[in-house]
C-alpha cells in the first residue's frame, strides 16, 4: 500500500510540474506575441533626459548613489548574435558635485562607447581601443536584462518556471524565471502581457549578492513591436518606502540608471559587431602588490589601482584601506605578513565606505582584523556589509564602480 501510494505521489508531482512548465509556456506565449517579440532579431533604440546613479558612491549610507546626467543613451543589440554596441553621453547637468546624493564632478560631456560580443568586452574612445575582459560578463547579462531580451532568453530555456503573484500596488502578474549561465532571471508580466520587471542578483564585494532590478513601463508599438519608453533600473534593494533600510540602519543607495526612450528601431542590427584581435587575446591582469619602504615600520603598498599602507607597531601591523575586492586584500595581507613576520594584523582603517575602498574589508575581519572607521559607518557596517549575506555568484565586480 505504502510502495502505491508512493508512486501516485510521484504522478502526482509530475503532473503538477508538467502542468507548470506548460503554463509557463502558454504565458511566455502570449507576452512573445503581444510584444512582438517572436520577429524580433535585433533592435536599435535611443533616449534622451536620463541619469546613471554611480553604484557604491554614495555621499553617506542613507543618500542614493550619486548620480549625473545621462544626456542621450543608443544601444543596438542583437540578440542571435549575442552582441551589443551601447553609447553614452554624460555630463554634470543639474545634479550637485557632492551632498545629499548628488553627482560626481565632470567636466563639460563625457562620451562612452561599450561593445560586447559573447565572452568579450571592450571600449572605444575615438580610434582607440580599450580590452574591458572583466566587464564581458555584465555587458552579456544587460541583454538578457532587457526587456525583449528576457524573453529571448525565456524561448530558450530549458528550465523555465512560472508562477503568479501582487506586486506593482496589489495588481497581480505572471512571473516567469529561468537561469542564464550562473544567474538567475526573474521577470514580471501584466495584465496586458507586457515585461514590466526584471530581477536578478550580482556580485558586488561589498555587499555580496546584490540585487539587480530593472522595471519597465510606458509601452507604445513601434513597426509591430511592443517597446518600452520608461526605464527604470535599482541596484541594490529600494528602500524609499523604508528609508532606515534594516535594523533601523540607513542603506539608501538603490537608484542606478533611469531614461526615456524616444526612438526605436525593430530589426535595425547596426553595424556588425567584430571583436578585434586585441579584445580576443586580452585577459584580466592577476593582482599585484609593490611595496615601498617610507621609513622605519611603514611600507606603501601599491600595484593596483587603489593603496594601502602598513604601520608596524610594538606587537601589531595596522593596514590603511582595504581596498576593491577580496583577491587584493589577500595579495596585500600576504605581502604585509611578507614585510613583518612575526607580528598579527590587528587593525584594518577604513577611510569611507565608497566600494572600491571598502571592498575587502571583510576579508580582514575573517583574519582576525578589527575595523576602524567613522563612528557613523559602524552600524551600516556591522549590518550591511559583515552579515551573513549570500556570496554565491563571484567576487565581482559586475556592477561597475567608480573611483571616489
Amino acid at each position: 500500500m505504502a510502495k502505491r501510494l508512493s508512486v501516485v505521489v510521484v504522478l502526482l508531482a509530475l503532473i503538477g510540474g508538467t502542468a507548470a512548465a506548460q503554463d509557463a509556456k502558454a504565458v511566455l506565449q502570449a507576452a512573445t506575441k503581444a510584444m512582438g517579440t517572436e520577429s524580433l532579431k535585433c533592435i536599435t533604440y535611443s533616449g534622451t533626459g536620463g541619469y546613471v546613479g554611480i553604484v557604491g558612491q554614495n555621499y553617506s549610507p542613507a543618500d542614493d548613489w550619486a548620480k549625473i546626467e545621462l544626456a542621450s543613451l543608443s544601444r543596438s543589440i542583437n540578440f542571435d548574435a549575442r552582441t551589443m554596441r551601447e553609447e553614452q553621453v554624460r555630463r554634470q547637468g543639474n545634479y550637485p558635485a557632492r551632498g545629499g546624493g548628488g553627482g560626481i564632478p565632470i567636466q563639460g560631456e563625457q562620451r562612452q562607447i561599450n561593445l560586447v560580443s559573447s565572452n568579450y568586452a571592450w571600449n572605444l574612445a575615438g580610434t582607440t581601443l580599450n580590452p574591458q575582459p572583466a566587464a564581458a560578463e555584465a555587458r552579456q547579462l544587460e541583454i538578457w536584462l532587457d526587456a525583449h531580451g528576457f524573453l529571448k532568453g525565456a524561448m530558450a530555456a530549458k528550465d523555465l518556471v512560472g508562477f503568479e503573484r501582487y506586486e506593482g500596488g496589489g495588481e497581480r502578474r505572471n512571473i516567469l524565471a529561468y537561469t542564464m549561465g550562473k544567474f538567475r532571471i526573474q521577470g514580471s508580466i501584466n495584465r496586458q502581457n507586457e515585461v514590466v520587471r526584471i530581477q536578478t542578483f550580482v556580485p558586488t564585494p561589498f555587499l555580496g549578492d546584490t540585487v539587480e532590478e530593472k522595471t519597465y513601463g510606458g509601452y507604445k508599438q513601434f513597426g509591430g513591436v511592443k517597446f518600452p519608453t520608461n526605464f527604470h533600473h535599482h541596484t541594490n534593494w529600494d528602500h524609499e518606502l523604508r528609508p532606515q533600510g534594516y535594523f533601523g540602519v540607513p542603506d539608501g543607495g538603490h537608484n542606478s540608471f533611469g531614461i526615456t526612450i524616444t526612438n526605436v528601431q525593430p530589426n535595425v542590427c547596426g553595424e556588425a559587431v567584430t571583436v578585434p584581435a586585441a579584445v580576443q587575446n586580452a585577459t584580466i591582469p592577476p593582482v599585484r602588490v609593490e611595496s615601498q619602504k617610507l621609513v622605519d615600520g611603514v611600507f606603501y603598498l601599491t600595484g593596483g589601482s587603489h593603496h594601502s599602507v602598513a604601520v608596524e607597531f610594538s606587537d601589531f601591523v595596522t593596514v590603511v584601506e582595504a581596498p576593491q575586492n577580496e583577491a587584493r586584500s589577500l595579495a596585500v595581507i600576504a605581502e604585509v605578513k611578507r614585510l613583518i613576520p612575526d607580528k598579527r594584523i590587528k587593525y584594518v582603517v577604513n577611510t569611507h565606505h565608497h566600494f572600491d575602498h571598502s571592498g575587502g574589508l571583510r576579508t580582514y575581519v575573517h583574519e582576525g582584523a578589527i575595523p576602524v572607521a567613522h563612528r557613523e559607518l559602524v552600524p551600516y557596517y556591522y549590518y550591511a556589509v559583515m552579515d551573513l549575506a549570500p556570496r554565491t555568484l563571484g567576487a565581482g565586480p559586475v556592477v561597475p564602480v567608480s573611483a571616489g
